[in-house]
């Protein structure tokens, strides 16, 4: 459930510069200390762990998507920084608008294209918001699997 979630998350969040080691014996601790299985927190860790795992795997597929959009839109807006530029310029002065009333008949208005850039500028700015948020994720799943994988070593 969302709560388990969050309790995990805020746990590791706690523990965040521990060590695989240090983690276990917290984890050991905290669930000593509990009243009952639902105070738990060791079996929340390890669903966690599993549900993240399914995401893990399609935020791989993600980030793969995302680094070629970022790619691609870097591209472009490297090859229309004047254009880009310009619509910046004209968003911040529309009240200049009048003045360029005369070149509206243009048959590709540079105007037109720098809107479309300044969104895809934003585009490329959320995308790579998720990568970040993926790259996160990604960096909590692994230290939990080595935990895992530690403590399978010793078990």
């Amino acid at each position: 459930s969302t709560d388990n979630h969050r309790d995990v998350q805020a746990f590791l969040y706690a523990y965040k510069d521990a060590t695989p080691e240090e983690l276990q014996i917290a984890i050991t601790e905290f669930d000593a200390g509990a009243k009952n299985k639902d105070e738990k927190i060791g079996h929340k860790i390890a669903a966690y762990n599993q549900a993240n795992e399914s995401i893990y795997q399609q935020n791989v597929a993600l980030a793969t998507d995302l680094t070629v959009e970022i790619a691609k839109s870097a591209y472009i807006l490297s090859q229309y920084k004047n254009e880009v530029a310009m619509a910046l310029a004209l968003s911040a002065g529309s009240s200049m608008m009048g003045m360029f009333a005369g070149e509206e008949d243009e048959a590709e208005n540079p105007k037109d294209i720098g809107v479309a850039l300044l969104k895809a500028k934003d585009q490329l700015s959320l995308a790579l918001e998720a990568n970040e948020i993926i790259e996160l994720e990604q960096a909590t799943i692994s230290s939990i699997n080595e935990l895992q994988l530690e403590l399978e070593a010793k078990g």
